[in-house]
């Protein structure tokens, strides 16, 4: 009984232990899923600290590799002219920052045939950077049809009853090189005809061509030779000339080549009209062929061809314009239209005249010319600008010797020129005096200068002048007008002294100001012509600010246009009108 009991509690005991290990196993499993999702006893977290993943992040390596940019389709991609050309894009993944943005810059002009690049770029958090090209390539559309070529003979014989084998034809085309040759037509050789082989190829821009072959197919030896003519079918000869007999030549398609020798006819070249040469031909079993040439006996051909100016025979240009040959045509009333040689040329930026000789021969060498005549006329209107040597304002006490310094000229069409100086000084007699300078272009254009000699009494002496008091002159308010080159805003000439006078007023007189004004010509472009004169009157401001005058006593007026027929020298100029 003790035993049992023994054996009861035994088995008892057992089935605990693996209720036991069961339950420990469960809760096992559980503190492991705990554990990795984080949580520990009393449902904190057991995952590391924030402070200690920093520092993890920290001792991390750098990040130096570039993203992975992926293009969407093809990196090289070809477009025809026309065509709409749509941008596939891009992708790129890193492996710190995953995927990013794309930046898409180029752009294809799907009008114009050409290489274009399309480059992709990314740069990553850790700025690594990377890119990508993508080549369109924009053909010009293929026009251009394919080239067939026959494989022997365009026509082909053969006899009834008899195998054709068509040798077909072959294909090119430069794009696409070979193509595929489509044979259409059928040849029956059991009926005599003639039959058309056609030859066709597509290529990929879907232009066509197509070429044929005729086959005849005929009865045994039932068809003529084939008769031709060495050299020309009308023959013009002139009376006298000598005429050379150029026989025929004969082919059968079975007896091969034949000899001709059946010729009749006869040329009288000592008088005129028309004469026929006529060549017969057999073959061997009796098929005949004739062909006839005509000859034609002219009296000699002594009138030359007439010759026809295309367009007017007196031309006028300006120079610089273009000039435009337009021909002229020639008829001969023996040969009919001739050609016609155009000699000569014309220079567009020279003035002058200019002949061009067309010339024409007929086959007599009877020859004729016509000319026309082209002048190119100058467009200069500009006048020279002349350079005074020597100051262009002097002064001379009666009895001083007077040198004359001369001047010179130059122009923009001529270059230099002369000058041409007139007037006189009388030293021994005090007075104003003025020496002109004149010079003229190739155009007629004609400029002047002037210089003022002033020639003053002897000195006086001192005790026979009778001084006034200070306040007994008032000084004059001076005006002045300053000179500039031809299409130049800068270095302003004084030519009359009167722009110093100015400058010494304003100086002298701190209350005083100055209005300047602005001159140009109505002549040209009116807005240039505005902006070169506004120019000139700044450069005359800022030499009286050069000078010591303040910027707020000068004040610049809108530009004044010229009217008149003066000489255009004159409206090149800057005035001043000073005001206290």
């Amino acid at each position: 009984m003790s035993g049992n009991n023994e054996q009861t509690i035994s088995r008892h005991w057992s089935g605990f232990r693996w209720i036991w290990w069961l339950i420990t196993i469960i809760l096992a499993l559980v503190l492991l899923v705990m554990w990795a999702l984080g949580y520990g006893p009393n449902g904190k977290s057991c995952q590391i600290p924030e402070k200690v993943r920093t520092v993890e992040k920290l001792i991390t390596a750098p990040d130096t590799a570039a993203p992975l940019i992926t293009l969407k389709d093809n990196s090289v991609v070809k477009v025809l002219v026309g065509e709409t050309y749509q941008e596939a894009g891009a992708t790129a993944v890193d492996g710190v920052d995953g995927a990013l943005t794309v930046t898409t810059t180029g752009s294809v002009d799907v009008n114009t045939p050409g290489e274009y690049e399309i480059t992709y770029s990314v740069t990553d958090a850790a700025g690594n950077s990377t890119t990508e090209v993508r080549k369109v390539i924009v053909e010009a559309k293929d026009t251009e049809v394919p080239e067939i070529t026959l494989v022997n003979e365009d026509v082909v014989y053969v006899k009834t009853g008899d195998l054709y084998v068509d040798e077909g034809a072959v294909a090119t085309d430069i794009p696409d090189g070979e193509l595929r040759v489509v044979t259409e037509g059928m040849v029956d050789t059991s009926k005599a005809g003639e039959y058309v082989v056609t030859y066709s190829a597509t290529d990929k821009a879907g232009n066509k061509s197509s070429k044929s072959r005729k086959v005849i197919v005929t009865d045994p030896d039932s068809a003529a030779p084939v008769l031709s003519l060495n050299g020309e079918s009308v023959v013009n000869l002139p009376v006298g000339g000598a005429y050379e007999e150029e026989g025929a030549k004969a082919v059968d398609q079975v007896d091969g080549e034949l000899k001709v020798t059946d010729v009749t006819g006869s040329v009288d070249s000592d008088k005129p009209g028309e004469y026929y040469i006529t060549y017969r031909v057999a073959d061997s079993v009796g098929n005949k062929a004739e062909i006839t040439r005509k000859v034609i006996v002219t009296a000699p051909d002594k009138v030359a061809p007439k010759i026809s100016l295309k367009g007017d025979i007196l031309v006028s240009l300006k120079t610089g314009e273009s000039y435009t040959e337009l021909g002229a045509t020639a008829v001969d009333k023996e040969d009919g239209e001739v050609s016609v040689t155009a000699t000569g040329s014309v220079d567009i930026n020279s003035a002058g005249e200019y002949i061009i000789t067309y010339t024409a021969t007929d086959k007599a060498g009877n020859t004729a010319t016509e000319t026309r005549k082209v002048i190119v006329a100058t467009t200069d209107k500009e006048a020279p600008q002349i350079s005074l040597k020597g100051d262009n304002s002097m002064s001379l006490r009666a009895g001083e010797s007077y040198t004359e310094l001369g001047a010179t000229a130059v122009d923009k069409e001529d270059g230099e020129v002369s000058v041409t100086a007139t007037g006189s000084v009388d030293v021994n007699s005090a007075g104003e005096y003025v020496i002109t300078y004149t010079a003229t272009d190739k155009a007629g254009n004609t400029a002047t200068e002037t210089r003022k000699v002033i020639v003053s009494k002897a000195e006086v002496v001192e005790s026979e002048v009778n001084p006034e008091p200070a306040n007994a002159v008032t000084t004059p308010i001076p005006k002045a007008k300053v000179y500039f080159a031809y299409d130049k805003a800068n270095n302003p000439r004084d030519n009359d002294g009167s722009f110093a006078e100015v400058l010494s007023y304003m100086k002298a007189n701190s209350s005083a100001t100055a209005t300047i004004y602005g001159f140009h010509d109505p002549s040209g472009d009116r807005n240039y012509n505005r902006g070169l004169a506004n120019r000139r009157a700044e450069t005359v401001s800022l030499v009286m600010m050069a000078a010591g005058i303040q910027s707020t006593r000068l004040k610049i007026k809108k530009p004044v246009e010229t009217t008149g027929t003066g000489e255009p020298s004159e409206a090149r100029r800057v005035e001043i009108d000073v005001k206290n």
